[in-house]
């Protein structure tokens, strides 16, 4: 049965331990990811008690984005160069 939990969310993406690092993170998320459509909500170990699963891939864009670099403003450059580029194309 899916549990509905809500809004509760979070956008916070952090591993700041001595010994953490973005490639076991991601390691880890793809393991979870792995399972996806055998649980229907998430259970972390800190802040929220319950978060929606679909957080999980969010935050698996989000960090593999950073470890390959992609930031938010080059996403956006990226973005206006298309449409400046294709803009009177569509006309």
């Amino acid at each position: 049965m899916k549990e509905n939990s809500g809004n509760q969310t979070t956008r916070s993406t952090y591993t700041y331990l001595n010994g953490g690092d973005i490639p076991t993170f991601i390691d880890s998320y793809e393991k979870l990811l792995n399972y996806y459509d055998e649980y229907d909500h998430l259970t972390p170990s800190h802040n929220e008690l319950c978060v929606e699963k679909s957080l999980l891939k969010e935050v698996y864009k989000a960090v593999v984005d950073i470890a390959e670099g992609n930031t938010l403003k080059e996403q956006t450059e990226k973005l206006l160069s298309e449409n400046t580029t294709t803009a009177g194309s569509a006309c």
